[in-house]
């Protein structure tokens, strides 16, 4: 209920979602006739993220079952560009999930635990991005080079050094 109140998500254990209130920018990527940029992930604003992505660490602690980065998109086909765009867009959202497994695991959610997905969304109630947890799945062991005990929200992710250090 904590973390609900700090306003960055709202997760309801009886069905394992924790949605996120404010879509997570990326940066913008281009596909068109004349010129077509590959799909890669970057987020738009790096910083920005660190506390959402605490609030989903400290959500994993609390319930520790292997969770899924599912980034949604839409379902409808541009008629002018055609199958080649839609498996554009459909590794675009992928990577951006992957780019949000990999910060997830940067600020302590053991590797092995989350899953990057792209899904298309159906409706208005699935857009942009979800954490979708297993709370009706056993919990794995941690893989052997991690422990939960070891797991600390991290004031910055791994690798990067502390501001005054």
């Amino acid at each position: 209920r904590e973390i609900n109140g700090r306003g960055r998500i709202d997760f309801d254990l009886q069905t394992g979602i924790a949605r996120v209130r404010s879509d997570i920018k990326f940066r913008p990527r281009h596909y068109g006739p004349s010129r077509s940029e590959e799909p890669t992930a970057q987020f738009e604003n790096p910083r920005s993220l660190a506390p959402l992505f605490k609030d989903v660490v400290e959500l994993y602690q609390a319930y520790p079952f292997a969770m899924d980065v599912v980034r949604f998109f839409p379902k409808k086909v541009d008629p002018h560009f055609g199958p080649a765009h839609d498996r554009w867009r459909i590794a675009l959202t992928r990577n951006r999930a992957q780019l949000v497994k990999k910060a997830l695991e940067d600020f302590g959610i053991p590797k092995g635990y989350c899953h990057a997905k792209a899904e298309v969304h159906e409706g208005h109630q699935q857009k942009g991005l979800i954490f979708r947890f297993h709370v009706d799945a056993p919990v794995p062991a941690p893989p052997a080079h991690q422990a939960h005990a070891s797991l600390a929200v991290p004031l910055q992710p791994a690798g990067h050094p502390r501001p005054g250090a």
